[in-house]
């Protein structure tokens, strides 16, 4: 699937491991052998959740004859990422937190290893909403509540029950109090 849709296309392409909503898991000896032999398939977003299989695409790809881009879809592992030789992350958190996540990868890049932490660490209470409901509607809800009229998500991911938007309220609230933006 991947070659021929390579082959029609004169863009660089990023492959995308995202288990949970497309019921396939894209294994790390099938994104190196995609890395070796497509031309413009030039990285990998691992939002599985799964440290090991991320790793891995890192460790796999590291020794190519081209640059490839290896990017964290979990939020809560960026830093981890970066650490192991990953490239970044593509984070929907920072949908509500820009500044926050991209301190992340800026700390990392100056060496200020206790800042990167501090700064994954931050949104870690923004993340723990997401066991409530879709993260993708929790992302969408806040980013409301901000102020940013996005619309609702898809259905039947455009809901949040009352006692999870009074929870996301709160940590929004605690998190502006804190200065995360």
């Amino acid at each position: 699937h991947y070659v021929a849709v390579a082959k029609e296309v004169d863009v660089p392409i990023v492959l995308y491991n995202i288990p949970a909503r497309t019921g396939n898991k894209l294994l790390p000896e099938t994104v190196v052998k995609l890395a070796q032999d497509v031309d413009n398939i030039i990285g990998a977003k691992d939002s599985s959740s799964d440290w090991e299989n991320l790793k891995a695409y890192i460790q796999l790809t590291k020794n190519l004859d081209k640059k490839f881009y290896v990017l964290s879809g979990n939020d809560a592992l960026i830093l981890p990422a970066l650490k192991e030789g990953g490239t970044g992350g593509i984070a929907g958190c920072s949908n509500v937190y820009p500044h926050v996540l991209a301190s992340i990868y800026n700390f990392f890049q100056e060496g200020k290893l206790e800042e990167a932490q501090a700064a994954q660490d931050s949104i870690a209470d923004f993340r723990a909403v997401f066991k409530y409901g879709n993260p993708n509607t929790v992302v969408k809800k806040a980013v409301k509540l901000l102020g940013h009229p996005v619309g609702d998500g898809r259905r039947p991911f455009n809901y949040l029950s009352e006692e999870v938007m009074t929870a996301l309220k709160a940590v929004l609230a605690s998190n502006k109090e804190k200065g995360m933006n």
